[in-house]
């Protein structure tokens, strides 16, 4: 045949290697097809618990090119999967109940917040699904490790027991096996029903009823899904709504974005501002003198606080951090409602807002949970813990709120109150030089104003606007920043009261140069102020 010299000629040069090489080579290539096989078959097997809405979820991996969520005697919904041939089925489970036993106000709470997870899922299904995606894609690699130890240590294992003669063992047992076929048969049809048992379940369709796509969805992220039983005739009857909720809000955003970016130019031109190194100001757009404005420096901030999960404010902070240049995104508190485990989209939209390259810092409110806390250190936050840390080249001080705040009241998370927390942070700012207090209640402001030692406090939690202003310190001017949106303008939908976000410039050793206000306002304008200078002690 003639495939036989050149197999001839291969083996020559593979004995003519020296053995080190060829244990080398085999070593090697165990390795890699064992990694191959192992990944493979963590990835079919794979499952996780992520939530979709206010659900619990149990999701796991299929081959069927389809992602499926099984609703139970209500139906399902299912779309082409996002992973490819690699489908995903999700079985809803129970809203989870709050610890404390909710009397009949805090049931309305609850329920409202369960309406704020739905809309968010209609909204931005895709945040849901990369979630749940990246739960089957850790636990597909933690099983692909285990599967990969395990057939490490077997095939050490059987090293030792053939005394290094494992080749010579295998290629006896094979030898074995063709001259006994019933052993032979065996081993066959064994190896095949392992081999179906994993394949099987993971092509066979989540359910054998008919599912169809709907008219009412056209225009929206939604439009391929197929849905099936009592669920389809629930979306054709309330999908027009659903419709134009998600229309208006896409538009709303839209609108607000493209005023977003027209103000700052206007602004920017209406009032040139002075170079970092420079003694002149540009000129303005007519051609005439410009009285120079205030000077910036090389650290550009944007300041954010009170987002409570508005995923689509949170979509616009991403070109707010785009417009200005941001250096460093500091989120102020309350990025989320309660903290809860579905609410861990927030955190994933802002993560994917704020641009590749952007310094974050980021302290925990009183709606914030330590699960939030966690999700922001695993995906590159600096979150405050009562130390000074380097962000952006400013030296950020600040920690978790001392009250927690669920839908069922607000109690405190520990011994401390905000006073305390405000005279521990003080201390702190007074052996360690620091340029920024980032702490979400502005009660804590009076021990570290008295102090003065930290030269500019920022604070939310007060859904109200009150600007940057300056008291006189102990050890020189400090400036105090205290902003948010209107209650109004939180959660879902387009905002229904002003939303308030602040840009800061500052020097390379953290001296605050200039500042200026960005406002969403209901009708989708958005405003934005000139550069501002700090203000005095009056």
């Amino acid at each position: 045949m003639p495939g036989h010299p050149l197999r001839r000629a291969l083996g020559t040069w593979w004995r003519d290697r020296s053995v080190g090489f060829r244990r080398i080579v085999r070593t090697l290539v165990l390795l890699l097809a064992s990694t191959l096989v192992c990944l493979g078959a963590g990835a079919v097997t794979a499952t996780a618990s992520s939530p979709v809405g206010p659900h619990q979820a149990r999701w796991s991996t299929t081959l069927d090119s389809t992602l499926t969520v099984d609703l139970g005697p209500l139906g399902s919904a299912s779309l082409d999967s996002p992973a490819g041939s690699l489908g995903v089925r999700v079985l809803l489970g129970e809203i989870p109940s709050d610890a404390a036993t909710p009397g009949t106000d805090d049931l309305a709470a609850l329920l409202t917040g369960d309406l704020g997870s739905y809309s968010s899922l209609a909204a931005h299904p895709d945040l849901t699904v990369r979630q749940g995606l990246r739960a089957l894609r850790d636990d597909a690699l933690r099983r692909a490790g285990l599967l990969e130890s395990l057939v490490l240590c077997a095939v050490a294992a059987a090293r030792l027991l053939t005394r290094g003669h494992l080749r010579d063992a295998v290629a006896a047992l094979a030898a074995a096996a063709r001259t006994h076929r019933g052993a032979s048969v065996l081993g066959t049809a064994t190896a095949l029903a392992a081999v179906v048992a994993v394949v099987v379940p993971a092509v066979s369709p989540a359910t054998s009823v008919q599912s169809r796509t709907l008219e009412v969805l056209a225009g929206t992220s939604a439009s391929r899904a197929r849905f099936s039983g009592r669920l389809a005739d629930v979306v054709a009857a309330y999908g027009p709504q659903l419709t134009s909720y998600l229309t208006s809000t896409r538009t709303f955003y839209a609108q607000a974005a493209d005023s977003l970016r027209s103000a700052w130019a206007q602004a920017d031109a209406a009032e040139p501002v002075r170079a970092p190194d420079g003694d002149t100001a540009s000129p303005s757009p007519t051609g005439s003198p410009a009285s120079p404005g205030p000077r910036l420096g090389p650290v550009t901030a944007v300041l954010t606080t009170d987002l409570h999960c508005n995923l689509d404010v949170i979509d616009l902070v991403g070109v707010l951090d785009e417009v200005a240049g941001a250096t460093v995104h500091m989120d102020d508190g309350d990025l989320t409602m309660t903290g809860s485990d579905p609410e861990q989209v927030c955190v994933d939209a802002l993560s994917q807002a704020v641009p590749d390259g952007v310094s974050r810092v980021a302290t925990i409110g009183n709606h914030d949970s330590a699960a939030t806390a966690a999700r922001l250190t695993a995906q590159g936050w600096t979150v405050t813990d009562g130390t000074v840390h380097q962000v952006g080249g400013l030296r950020v001080l600040g920690d978790t709120d001392p009250d927690r705040t669920t839908a069922t009241g607000t109690t405190a998370r520990g011994q401390e109150d905000v006073q305390a927390l405000g005279a521990r942070l003080a201390a702190t700012s007074c052996r360690v030089p620091t340029d920024v207090v980032l702490v979400h209640q502005p009660a804590a402001f009076g021990p570290l104003a008295a102090t003065g030692c930290a030269p500019l406090l920022i604070g939310g939690h007060l859904h109200s606007e009150q600007g940057l202003s300056a008291t006189a310190g102990g050890r020189g001017t400090v400036l105090e920043l205290v902003a948010g949106a209107g209650k109004g303008g939180t959660s879902i939908g387009a905002v229904t009261e002003d939303s308030y976000a602040h840009v800061l410039s500052f020097s390379r050793d953290g001296t605050l140069l200039a500042w200026r206000t960005v406002v969403l306002h209901p009708d989708a304008s958005v405003t934005v102020t000139t550069w501002q200078d700090v203000p005095t002690p009056s």
